[in-house]
């Protein structure tokens, strides 16, 4: 959501915060397709407990919109990743840099 996407900015890094699992679908891959249809994609879930009704809203709300995006070709390509703890706010809280955000970024598999 909107303080992850403050998270990333902190490390200088671009991002789009959703105010929930599902909400700003339609809104996201307008943006991409304007601004972003040769760039590579990544979504950064959370990372909710194992089998955690969260992790069902959490996974599911990534795949739709990587599936849109995907569908639409609003992007070169998309993925989805999560971070080692919660949340990249708490990871940042951590001491992630942004070389670590990269890091898992680079390891993604394209959906």
């Amino acid at each position: 959501g909107p303080t992850a996407a403050a998270a990333m900015f902190d490390l200088g890094l671009p991002a789009i915060g959703r105010p929930s699992n599902t909400a700003g679908r339609d809104m996201i891959v307008e943006f991409a397709k304007r601004f972003l249809p040769r760039r590579n994609v990544i979504i950064l879930r959370n990372a909710d407990p194992e089998g955690s009704i969260a992790q069902f809203h959490t996974i599911a709300g990534a795949e739709s919109l990587a599936k849109e995006l995907t569908d639409q070709k609003a992007c070169a390509s998309v993925s989805i990743v999560y971070p080692p703890v919660k949340d990249v706010r708490e990871w940042l809280q951590q001491g992630a840099t942004a070389h670590d955000i990269e890091s898992l970024t680079l390891n993604a598999m394209s959906v």
